[in-house]
């Protein structure tokens, strides 16, 4: 019962202490995502009408939220917008009709963070359960 006792003791305010460092960490990634998001070099002009791509995001709130970010912060949205990857790496980028992108990767690795994790195809499952 003292060992119960004194292990509680010793973990609750390591593990408040940790929160409060885990949450300080998210926040302060997330305030300089929306900065990113906000400051983004592109043409305003005109984007009302416009079809953004982004390549490569940082993360996945960038790739997925820019327009909303965009809104929130006062900016105007474009017509569409895609976010075409969150994978760090090295890229080649060919427009092959007017209306196609083609996005080739050099990565060596795949699949390897939260953001791409989110949709695995039936490969990576059936490869990951075995």
């Amino acid at each position: 019962f003292v060992a119960s006792l004194a292990l509680v003791g010793w973990h609750l305010p390591l593990s408040a202490v940790r929160s409060r460092l885990y949450m300080g960490d998210m926040i302060n990634g997330h305030r300089r995502e929306i900065r990113m998001a906000r400051d983004a070099a592109i043409d305003r002009q005109d984007i009302a009408s416009a079809r953004v791509v982004l390549v490569a995001a940082v993360d996945g709130q960038t790739l997925l939220y820019t327009p909303l970010i965009w809104r929130q912060q006062g900016l105007a949205t474009p017509r569409a917008f895609m976010g075409l990857t969150a994978t760090a790496g090295l890229y080649r980028l060919r427009r092959t009709e007017t209306s196609v992108l083609v996005l080739e990767g050099f990565a060596t690795e795949y699949l390897a963070h939260e953001p791409e994790m989110m949709f695995p195809g039936s490969a990576t499952r059936s490869r990951s359960t075995g």
